[in-house]
């Protein structure tokens, strides 16, 4: 998931500028930077969409499961 999809956030503002008949420089938005914290939250809220909806021992449950499916299948197919 990009920022904009985990924050229900607009994130095609510059496609409808670009569509515009005359866009002019001046309509441009400016993004928000995310402070530090909000980068570190993002970052354990993880990626995948059903996540954000889990409590953080749901959520690790999922990460733990997912990457022990990963390794698993990964090492099968490297044996």
């Amino acid at each position: 998931m990009t920022v904009s999809e985990a924050r229900r956030a607009r994130a095609s503002f510059l496609v409808d500028w670009a569509a515009q008949d005359a866009p002019l420089l001046v309509q441009k938005r400016v993004l928000e930077v995310p402070g530090r914290s909000d980068c570190i939250e993002l970052l354990f809220e993880g990626g995948f969409p059903e996540s954000l909806t889990l409590a953080i021992g749901a959520r690790q449950r999922l990460y733990r499961d997912y990457v022990d499916s990963a390794v698993d299948r990964d090492v099968a197919e490297i044996l």
